[in-house]
């Protein structure tokens, strides 16, 4: 009888590698952004929060979302009220800030579904794209998420993790073609999306 033992892990770490690849960024500089224009101010007002004792609540069609504060050492974290975006469905969007990094919410009014972002989004002029971006704690590497939208549904369409020959500073834009970035030195470059 032959023994398989060896093979069948193989062939599930060559599954899981084959998986998880991911892809690296092409950066382009440019001196400007083509027709791409950045849509991140559309967040209003911060009315549409109850607050609670160390908290707030959010209220969606499917039910009301809680977040509490935690100070404790063991288990910090904040939650921060960014605001609602308003376009299709609204989405409200909310900070949380955790001892070793901090990441977003963005969550469907409509159906009550939370997505979590690597950072905040920015969003393309027609609402069918956004992109964000991590800003790295210590042994994080920086990545951009790209994400398609289409009528309360969020995907990831694309993650870039090999850009550490440059340290984004932001995301300027967005198009259907490129995402558009800044860097720590102040320098524009636009990444192939496709």
């Amino acid at each position: 009888m032959r023994n398989y033992s060896l093979s069948i892990p193989f062939l599930f770490f060559s599954i899981f590698i084959f998986c998880q690849k991911t892809e690296s960024a092409e950066f382009i500089k440019t001196e400007k952004r083509d027709t791409c224009h950045s849509y991140l101010n559309k967040l209003v007002n911060k009315q549409f929060v109850k607050k609670i004792e160390n908290g707030f609540v959010i209220k969606t069609n499917k039910g009301t979302l809680k977040f509490v504060n935690n100070n404790s050492d063991e288990n910090y974290i904040q939650y921060e009220f960014e605001g609602t975006f308003q376009f299709y469905h609204n989405f409200d969007l909310i900070k949380v800030t955790e001892y070793n990094g901090e990441y977003y919410f963005l969550i469907s009014k409509e159906s009550g579904k939370k997505y979590k972002l690597n950072g905040f989004p920015i969003f393309s002029s027609d609402y069918k794209y956004f992109a964000t971006v991590n800003i790295p704690y210590t042994d994080e590497k920086q990545i951009i998420e790209i994400y398609s939208y289409d009528f309360d549904k969020i995907s990831l369409i694309k993650k870039l993790e090999n850009i550490s020959e440059h340290f984004i500073f932001r995301i300027v834009c967005i198009n259907i073609s490129f995402v558009f970035v800044e860097d720590n030195n102040k320098q524009i470059f636009k990444i192939k999306i496709d």
